[in-house]
């Protein structure tokens, strides 16, 4: 996910955990890579109760195929994380007709909050 968001964790005394993220996936972690880490984590007896993630990275516009955004959100599901989409840059750093963006909203509605910022994305760089 964006940077800013670990700082809000921490501010609601909350620790964050960081999972590997393939570059071209935008900020879709690597499934296997966060069921390790969330096993890891349990294991050491923390309790990780959201996934962070955004479909369309900031800065580098990079999007997560459909098929990795979905074996992610299934990964998560299973392990009764509830995810946050950030896609506050869903519909400005992507090519509409060479990317299929996809929410994980649309794949699990239940278990998935979607926080967007039309301010920040049309914000001068």
């Amino acid at each position: 996910c964006a940077a800013w968001w670990a700082p809000y964790a921490r501010l609601l005394g909350r620790p964050v955990f960081h999972v590997p993220t393939p570059a071209e996936s935008g900020g879709v972690p690597d499934p296997y890579a966060l069921l390790e880490t969330v096993r890891r984590v349990r294991a050491e007896g923390g309790d990780p109760r959201l996934l962070v993630l955004s479909v369309a990275d900031d800065p580098t516009g990079t999007v997560a195929p459909p098929e990795l955004l979905h074996e992610t959100v299934e990964a998560a599901a299973a392990e009764g994380l509830h995810l946050v989409s950030d896609e506050t840059w869903r519909d400005t750093l992507h090519d509409p007709h060479a990317t299929v963006v996809l929410s994980p909203a649309e794949m699990l509605p239940e278990r998935v909050t979607v926080v967007t910022d039309l301010a920040g994305a049309l914000l001068p760089p």
